[in-house]
């Protein structure tokens, strides 16, 4: 079987449960509906047979069901979410053909980085050290953190406004970051992650970008004074005070969900190699 690394930014896919009840939650009410009638069965009198009739059959079918559940109630199942991600890696590591990203907020996270970790490090009285470029795998994962300290691993979000930015959240909401630092801990070993928020300026190329989108909806040549300078205000953030743009939501190294995450990568390649089979049949 051929075996893929689900890379760290990716992993949160693959942890996305699927619709619907799991089999071990159809194995835990199959018991529990069984216990309810078997009670009841014991609880008639000799002369309730229509009632002993009816019971009867349902508890034996419940206790086929049960046995059957048991073989599989521990097997994982993937969401669309991730077999959607296994197409896509097929198309990328099997035909060389990569799934376009580009968005304005994956550009802003890309063009105003540098600023954004500088922002982290100076608020945090972190080390200032350089952005990390050393990829990191096992046999399960694969990624490269924005930064690696001995005892922590820092992942830099670039929010792309204020209304964008988590100012006021107490907990991390997007459980994919929560399982992008979980891979990070289990790829590095450190015991501690952090997601950092930070609030910058946007580059100037991208403010020109919604300048034009503006006057291109509203029919116009050039965007207007007044309304260049809400776009502006909207995305400069160096006035504010810098501790007020670094927000972070630091997240412990958990055992159990590290070997969740490695039992769900192995369900997902059973999945990705099931994949060659249907391809091969398409070839015939």
């Amino acid at each position: 079987m051929k075996k893929v690394k689900v890379r760290a930014s990716l992993s949160g896919l693959i942890m996305t449960d699927p619709r619907g009840k799991s089999n071990l939650d159809k194995y835990n009410d199959a018991k529990e509906s069984l216990e309810k009638k078997v009670t009841r069965l014991a609880g008639l009198s000799e002369k309730a047979i229509k009632s002993r009739e009816k019971l009867e059959p349902e508890i034996e079918a419940l206790e086929i069901n049960i046995k059957a559940l048991a073989l599989v109630k521990d097997e994982v199942l993937l969401s669309e979410s991730a077999k959607s991600l296994a197409v896509r890696m097929y198309w990328e590591i099997e035909h060389g053909i990569k799934k376009d990203l580009t968005s304005k907020y994956f550009d802003k996270g890309n063009d105003a980085e540098p600023e954004s970790i500088a922002l982290a490090q100076d608020v945090n009285g972190w080390d200032v050290i350089e952005k990390n470029s050393e990829q990191f795998e096992n046999d399960y994962l694969t990624g490269t953190p924005d930064l690696v300290y001995k005892d922590l691993i820092p992942d830099i979000k670039t929010s792309w406004t204020a209304h964008t930015y988590p100012l006021f959240e107490t907990d991390l909401s997007e459980s994919l970051y929560y399982w992008q630092v979980q891979s990070y801990l289990a790829l590095t070993g450190r015991p501690l992650g952090v997601v950092s928020f930070c609030l910058t300026d946007t580059p100037e190329i991208l403010v020109q970008d919604e300048l034009y989108k503006y006057a291109r909806i509203n029919g116009l040549i050039e965007c207007p004074g007044d309304v260049e300078l809400n776009i502006r205000h909207a995305h400069n953030y160096s006035r504010l005070p810098k501790k007020m743009r670094v927000k972070n939501f630091y997240i412990e190294r958990d055992e159990d969900a590290i070997q969740n995450l490695y039992d769900r990568v192995d369900a997902f390649n059973v999945y990705y190699n099931s994949l060659f089979e249907i391809d091969e049949l398409q070839n015939l």
